[in-house]
C-alpha cells in the first residue's frame, strides 16, 4: 500500500509542478497543458503518472508495461470521471474560497492517481495476456499521438475549449 501511496503522491506533485510550468514556459510543448480544458488536464495527468510510475519503478524495480499502461488508463478515467461528478455536486471552480478550490482539486488528483496505482498493483501482481498488454499498449499509444498532435491542432470541440468562467 506505501507503494501505491507514494505514486499517488508523486502524481499529485508532477501533475501540480506539470501544469504551473505550462504557464511559464512560453513554448507551446506536447508535455505542458496549452489551456484550461478537459483534454490538457487529461494530457498532464497522462504525463505525470507515466513519470510517477516511472520514479516507483526506478526505485523498488516493481513493475511492468502492463502495469503502466492499465494505470495511466484508469488514472486519465478517474481524473474525467471525479471530476465532473464534483462539478455536478457543486464544487463549481470560481464559485468556492480559492483555498477549498485547491483542496478540491489536488483531492480529486490525488485520489485519481491512487485509482491508477491500485490497478498497476493488481496487473503488476497477476501474469498478464499478451492480448491485455496489446489493448492496453496500444490505447496508451494511441493517446500518445493523439496527445501531441492536438498539442498543435486542436480540434473545435468543447473538450478540446476552455471552459466558460462562472
Amino acid at each position: 500500500m506505501r507503494r501505491k501511496i507514494f505514486i499517488a503522491l508523486i502524481f499529485l506533485a508532477l501533475f501540480a509542478a506539470i501544469h504551473l510550468a505550462g504557464d511559464l514556459v512560453p513554448v507551446r510543448l506536447p508535455f505542458f497543458g496549452t489551456s484550461e480544458s478537459v483534454w490538457e488536464h487529461l494530457k498532464m495527468g497522462w504525463w505525470s503518472y507515466g513519470l510517477a510510475y516511472g520514479i516507483s519503478w526506478a526505485i523498488t524495480r516493481k513493475g511492468s508495461l502492463a502495469g503502466l499502461f492499465t494505470g495511466t488508463l484508469l488514472s486519465l478515467g478517474a481524473i474525467f470521471i471525479i471530476y465532473y461528478t464534483s462539478l455536478n455536486l457543486g464544487a463549481v471552480p470560481g464559485r468556492l474560497p480559492l483555498a477549498a478550490d485547491i483542496a478540491i482539486v489536488s483531492a480529486i488528483t490525488f485520489l485519481s492517481g491512487l485509482i491508477g496505482a491500485e490497478a498497476s498493483g493488481f496487473v503488476d501482481s497477476r501474469k498478464g495476456s499478451w492480448r491485455f498488454l496489446l489493448v492496453t499498449s496500444a490505447l496508451w499509444a494511441l493517446l500518445l499521438v493523439l496527445f501531441v498532435v492536438y498539442t498543435y491542432n486542436a480540434p473545435p470541440f468543447d473538450l478540446f475549449q476552455e471552459p466558460p468562467l462562472p
